[in-house]
């Protein structure tokens, strides 16, 4: 446990994990546009893969929930495990808020914020 002697190491270090988090923020936004430009140029191959049936059972049934292919829907488990995996500290909520906003980009709905 950390133990801070003042306010201003306390500040300090709550700039500190607020600077991390948007820097991983920023990395996994990157991650993702390289991934979305990589895939319209054609260069991600589609692959077959073994799943269980398990599974393939509650992809069925939750891509009919999410409207989404079953394809989709385990390409979407995927990503939000990979993410996850890659990011220990950020929320389920906060990797679709980032997703989203990426989308909005993608569709030219997203607008520049100004730091600072």
């Amino acid at each position: 446990m950390q133990y801070f002697e003042s306010n201003i190491e306390i500040y300090n270090y709550a700039l500190a994990v607020r600077i991390a988090n948007n820097y991983i923020k920023i990395m996994v936004a990157i991650c993702d546009i390289m991934i979305y430009i990589a895939t319209k140029k054609g260069k991600i191959m589609s692959t077959a893969v073994r799943i269980s049936d398990k599974l393939m059972d509650e992809a069925k049934v939750t891509s009919k929930v999410e409207n989404r292919s079953v394809t989709g829907q385990i390409e979407y488990w995927a990503k939000i495990g990979k993410i996850a995996e890659e990011n220990p500290t950020m929320s389920f909520q906060l990797i679709k808020e980032i997703l989203f906003g990426l989308e909005e980009l993608d569709s030219g709905k997203g607008i520049e914020y100004n730091f600072g």
